[in-house]
């Protein structure tokens, strides 16, 4: 399935202006492994030693005058037939590096996490397709280690701009190197093809949670709703500490590690995922999917990490009342009730159904005022999370109906507003009609049911007496420790030395 030609070509990743050397200026006082290397030009019969050491995504020589180093960053990374010999090149560039038998394995292991290969053919087998979309396609593969894992393939030739293209990808990958935590997908490597560019990461047994809510006609309790949204919750408060936005926080982008258990649930596709900043300057800045997007993006104001808190309160939403908090006949519609963020909390008798603590707990994460809205830390502090963890509480809510219309309402244009000019276009068209002064200064309009105003107490509590915030966050990371499940996230991988696969 996945054969495919591996001469030379132009890499995706190259930077014209990027030296392969480049002079050291910072002091690397930490470093993974230093070693007496042997390094050869290609194509020359100049041949010296030296003292090498890597530094996270840096390698860097320091037998010289001067000091030097590689930066480590999407180089592509070959191995040659020389024995315990790697190849690193960049712009046409090369640079061989012998070492011996002992230390081979390790140096080869700590470049390739930043570095480009090449040898997908030899070191992957693609099974079939899990998943496409409109910008790439999911595979299940086998590596050479035996394990099973995740493979996102991005055709070239689809890419329509290509430097808006590549700056996202290595935008995406850059962002899944940096992560390393257990309720999100972890990128393992990334290869580059003739025609592809391959991202193998995780797989996962239970599937996109999407498919789960549809399958669960009899709802879920709050407690096992409570049970995904700590984990949802603790993994986005995970995200935010590396300064990370998802923006994309939807079903689809759930995977469950296992299908018999919805709480154990990862974050994946990172591909509107970017880093903080204050001034709002993104990739992309307006984006998201219709019906989880907090509003402020859709306003084109100002945003940070709350968005991804939002997008989490649409899916605790749909879990506890078995509706979209957007009752709509059209995606226009939907557009527009989402900019104004208009939520009906009345839906299903939701505000009857759910306890006062989980109402209280939705309303806050749902609040259009970015500025009156959790944080994920906050939200995972909510009296709600206590409440349904704690031994001797007994809760019995009815079941809830998940009628098998209301999630896939967004099933056949999940990607639209995938990138910002197909968002503009459609949401301009939205809008309209609207009446606004200007988008930056939009005062949203609320039905008479989500306009009621709560009293929060938790919040209070977090602001006036910082010390039963600190007991309750003990309590609640002791609960997340009870609950999660361990995992083997250090999966031995090795690269392509052996036997290559049955084709």
């Amino acid at each position: 399935m996945n054969k495919e030609s591996n001469k030379n070509f132009v890499s995706l990743f190259d930077e014209p202006n990027k030296p392969l050397w480049q002079k050291t200026k910072p002091d690397f006082k930490l470093y993974q492994i230093s070693s007496i290397l042997t390094i050869k030009k290609t194509n020359s019969q100049s041949i010296k030693k030296g003292k090498f050491f890597i530094s996270n995504e840096y390698l860097v020589e320091v037998d010289t005058a001067y000091k030097r180093h590689i930066d480590l960053n999407n180089i592509i990374l070959e191995q040659t037939n020389q024995p315990f010999t790697f190849r690193l090149s960049r712009n046409k560039k090369q640079i061989e590096f012998t070492t011996n038998e002992q230390e081979y394995q390790l140096w080869f292991q700590l470049i390739k996490k930043y570095a480009i290969q090449r040898s997908f053919n030899e070191d992957y087998k693609l099974l079939k397709i899990q998943g496409q979309g409109n910008f790439a396609k999911v595979y299940k593969a086998i590596g050479r280690d035996n394990f099973a894992y995740a493979v996102k393939s991005f055709e070239k030739k689809s890419f329509k701009n290509l430097t808006l293209e590549r700056d996202a990808l290595k935008l995406e990958i850059s962002i899944m190197r940096k992560i390393q935590f257990q309720g999100i997908i972890r990128l393992y490597e990334v290869y580059e093809t003739e025609h592809h560019i391959w991202l193998v990461t995780d797989y996962l047994e239970g599937g996109e949670l999407f498919q789960y809510l549809r399958n669960q006609p009899q709802g879920f309790n709050e407690i096992q709703v409570a049970l995904l949204m700590h984990n949802l919750l603790n993994s986005l408060d995970y995200l935010h500490s590396q300064g990370i936005i998802h923006r994309d926080i939807k079903p689809e982008n759930l995977i469950l590690r296992s299908p018999l258990n919805a709480s154990d649930v990862y974050i994946a596709d990172f591909g509107l995922a970017d880093y903080y900043n204050p001034e709002g300057k993104y990739l992309f800045k307006r984006c998201g999917t219709p019906g989880y997007v907090a509003p402020e993006i859709l306003q084109e104001k100002n945003y940070d990490y709350k968005v991804d808190v939002f997008s989490a309160g649409i899916l605790m939403f749909i879990m506890l009342s078995g509706q979209s908090p957007f009752q709509t006949k059209s995606k226009n519609e939907l557009v527009i009730k989402n900019y104004n963020c208009e939520i009906d909390y009345t839906i299903n008798n939701l505000q009857q159904k759910i306890s006062p603590e989980a109402l209280q707990l939705l309303m806050i994460m749902l609040s259009p005022n970015p500025q009156t809205r959790y944080t994920a830390k906050q939200a995972l502090c909510h009296p709600w999370f206590i409440k349904c963890f704690a031994p001797v509480y007994q809760m019995s809510p009815p079941q809830l109906y998940m009628p098998t219309n209301v999630i896939p309402q967004f099933q056949h244009y999940p990607d639209i507003f995938a990138r910002s000019p197909i968002m503009n276009q459609l949401l301009n068209q939205s809008i309209s009609n609207l009446s606004l002064s200007g988008s930056s200064n939009v005062t949203p309009q609320r039905t008479q049911s989500n306009s009621l105003q709560v009293q929060n107490p938790c919040k209070i509590a977090i602001e006036e007496d910082h010390q039963d915030f600190e007991v309750i966050q003990e309590e609640i990371c002791q609960i997340h420790e009870i609950n999660k499940y361990s995992i083997n996230n250090q999966r031995k991988q090795t690269p392509a030395q052996q036997n290559k696969f049955t084709q």
